[in-house]
């Protein structure tokens, strides 16, 4: 799904296009543009790294790795360029409560990648490299200031953002291990892969096959708890980002695992 904008070249002549009357107040995110000069270029890429950043925040905490939100623009002001995005549920069964959170871990993001190089919840590599596309944006020549607002909170990009996310993408190590956790999703986009919610970091982590065989064992194991082992890509700073599969298996559920106790007196069975 691509978010259009439709707007007119003379942007500060745009009047606001929402309605006021709303049964209950929606959760909102703005992005204000100051500057003298508006390319339309950098406008579009600026509105582009926005949506995609708030996405895949969207897509990589939601549990089955897929979009429960849809940004629409709630307003465009007068002066400088200053858009309001809404996020509305995709389906009834999402808890309406779901654009607040994808907001503020967007908040608390943005707000911890701009003190250091490490990688925060619901960031994934492409919402990294969206916001610091949006960083580099900033020049004194046209895009002077770009300032997100939402209620009481107001945070203004800087070039450390910038620095740090290169800090973070740059620096990867790679090592053999173990990952457990649920299997959540399989593509077949660009080869064979799934992807394994961490049940340590509760984080996504994208897993590949070179073994075709592994994979129908992975496809048949959809919904369950695996435990993958392979080699690991990991940035220094933050999360596992992928494991090249070489073994996986299937776990039982937590309700069919066997308790302490399960496991006491079958030691003391086998003792006797």
């Amino acid at each position: 799904m691509q978010l259009k904008f439709y707007f007119f070249i003379g942007i500060s002549k745009v009047a606001n296009s929402v309605s006021e009357n709303r049964v209950q107040k929606a959760p909102k995110l703005t992005i204000k543009i100051d500057g003298v000069y508006f390319p339309l270029e950098k406008f579009q890429k600026a509105l582009d790294s926005f949506y995609n950043t708030l996405s895949e925040i969207d897509r990589e905490t939601c549990s089955d790795n897929s979009p429960s939100l849809e940004w629409s623009v709630a307003s465009v002001s007068e002066g400088s360029i200053c858009l309001t995005a809404e996020p509305s549920p995709i389906s009834e069964d999402i808890d309406p409560k779901r654009g607040d959170e994808v907001i503020s871990y967007f908040k608390e993001g943005i707000a911890q990648i701009e003190k250091c190089p490490e990688i925060p919840y619901g960031f994934s590599t492409k919402a990294l490299k969206s916001i610091k596309t949006l960083t580099d944006l900033i020049d004194a020549n046209d895009f002077a200031e770009i300032v997100f607002s939402s209620e009481d909170w107001s945070f203004a990009l800087t070039k450390n953002i910038s620095a740090n996310v290169d800090n973070i993408t740059n620096n990867l190590y790679r090592y053999y291990d173990s990952i457990e956790g649920k299997l959540e999703s399989i593509s077949l986009t660009k080869g064979i892969k799934i992807s394994i919610r961490d049940e340590v970091s509760k984080n996504l982590v994208k897993c590949s096959f070179s073994d075709k065989n592994l994979f129908n064992k992975a496809r048949d194991a959809l919904g369950e708890r695996v435990i993958v082992f392979g080699l690991i890509t990991q940035y220094f700073h933050g999360k596992k980002n992928n494991i090249k599969a070489e073994q996986l298996k299937i776990l039982p559920s937590p309700s069919e695992a066997p308790s302490v106790l399960d496991i006491v007196d079958f030691l003391e069975g086998k003792r006797g």
